[in-house]
């Protein structure tokens, strides 16, 4: 016969919180495709603002990504996995966002879902994982994109850092909404979309930077003061002109088209113009004004690339 204590423990258990141990505190996921050039630093950035672990999912690649993620995968710092999805309507990057979400629960305390030319980082603070503790009764906390474009470089010399030499950026108007990118801790969160957490679990829901309840892909007011996403949308011209242009003529629409109350072409210009032209206006409105908030990171960025005293 189960006595009172032994009923009294077994009842605490039942209904006692899972309790985790993470393998990793900070980890990120991203699905790439043929962007071998600009890898390595990415991973190095994330690396220095102390994420642990990288989730990548190669898209039908044919570069050599492989030899520049040799030396992460063999220590142990990037799980690859191939994903040969048709990328329509951003069905691979959902089902490989989803498909992570379902493989790190109880592996990843967080986990920040983004592109290769997006940069994330806390303003104020140099590490992530510090920021974070912050916002733990939280499923998910959000941060604006700011847009960079080319800043009239031809192409990012090999001695110099993309983040280095990108500095111009679209104009922040106040007004208007800005798109989302998400840290959503898996435990909390059900499923997530190319921007976010889109279903909770109980009781959980994203907040902005400034702790204000948050749904969707667009925010407004922004708080790129606190946390923020740099993302290089054009990166260089020959980007421009080799993969985004293309690109855009290949799936015959104007991308990221967005609204009239989150972008910066009108939609009635954007549907009466080219996709070739769609790509080029936007490009030229990505290089407003200078932005040198990130370049905090440049030095030690350029050490951890081997780029330390070289010009």
């Amino acid at each position: 016969m189960i006595s009172f204590k032994q009923l009294f423990l077994l009842m605490i258990f039942c209904i006692a919180p899972t309790i985790y141990a993470y393998k990793h505190e900070l980890a990120v996921c991203a699905i790439f495709q043929n962007e071998s050039r600009f890898l390595k630093e990415w991973l190095e950035f994330y690396k220095l603002v102390g994420v642990e672990h990288f989730y990548l999912y190669d898209n039908n690649s044919t570069d050599n990504y492989k030899e520049i993620l040799y030396p992460y995968i063999k220590a142990g710092q990037v799980s690859l996995m191939r994903w040969p999805c048709t990328n329509k309507d951003l069905n691979a990057q959902i089902t490989a966002f989803n498909h992570c979400l379902n493989k790190v629960r109880g592996k990843a305390k967080w986990v920040a879902f983004l592109d290769l030319d997006e940069f994330l980082f806390a303003v104020k603070q140099n590490s992530l994982r510090e920021f974070l503790r912050d916002y733990e009764e939280y499923g998910a906390v959000c941060a604006n994109w700011v847009m960079f474009g080319t800043s009239d470089v031809d192409i990012i010399p090999k001695n110099k850092l993309m983040v280095e030499v990108l500095t111009m950026r679209a104009t922040i108007t106040p007004h208007l909404r800005k798109h989302v990118k998400s840290i959503v801790q898996p435990e909390k969160v059900i499923a997530v979309d190319s921007h976010g957490a889109t279903q909770f679990k109980a009781d959980f829901f994203a907040v902005t930077a400034d702790k204000r309840r948050h749904s969707g892909h667009l925010c407004l007011p922004l708080t790129t003061e606190i946390l923020r996403v740099n993302h290089y949308w054009t990166r260089d011209k020959k980007w421009v002109e080799d993969i985004k242009i293309p690109r855009a003529e290949d799936l015959k629409i104007n991308l990221m088209l967005g609204d009239d109350e989150s972008w910066y072409i009108t939609a009635a210009k954007a549907h009466s113009i080219t996709p070739t032209e769609y790509v080029l206006a936007v490009a030229d409105f990505m290089n407003a004004e200078q932005d040198l908030t990130i370049q905090r990171f440049v030095l030690p960025l350029r050490k951890a690339m081997g780029l330390d005293g070289v010009e």
